[in-house]
This record gives structure tokens, sequence and C-alpha cells, in this order.
């Protein structure tokens, strides 16, 4: 029996941050901003067509080895609160 080398397409990594800051306005009051970072690297993720692997790993194809395409944008979302 041949053993068949498994055939794997790049990894995915994504770094994400958070920070948050409390002002306190009153003694009873206080306003909070928030920040949140998905992506923050903006480092692409390859992916293939759904259902299918990042890379085309059909021998046969014409597109064999290539990567189909990529997605993985960075998003910043800011957020503020009172409490009273």
């Amino acid at each position: 029996m041949v053993n068949q080398p498994q055939l794997r397409g790049p990894g995915q990594l994504s770094f994400n941050a958070a920070a948050n800051k409390v002002f306190h306005i009153t003694e009873r009051t206080t306003f909070t901003f928030r920040a949140d970072v998905i992506n923050l690297l903006n480092k692409p993720q390859w992916v293939g067509t759904p259902g299918q692997p990042p890379v085309d790993t059909n021998i046969n194809s014409a597109t064999f080895g290539r990567i189909n395409a990529a997605t993985g944008n960075r998003t910043i979302t800011f957020n503020a609160r009172v409490d009273f």
C-alpha cells in the first residue's frame, strides 16, 4: 500500500484586541469608552469556494494548487456607555 501525502492549504491567523477606559464624571456617574479590533494585523484569510478547501487539490484541474480567494478585512468597533 502506497501512502498518499496529505495536502494542506495555508493556515489561518487572526489577532483580535480590545481596550476600554472608564471616566468618572461624578461620584455616581461614569462614562465608558471601548474599542474592539478584529483582525488587528489585517492579514488575509485564504478561502476556497463554499465547501471546498482554500487550495484546489484536484490534480486533474487546471487550477491545481492555486488559492481561490481571500477574505478577512480589519473591523474596528467603538462603543460608548454612560452609567448613572
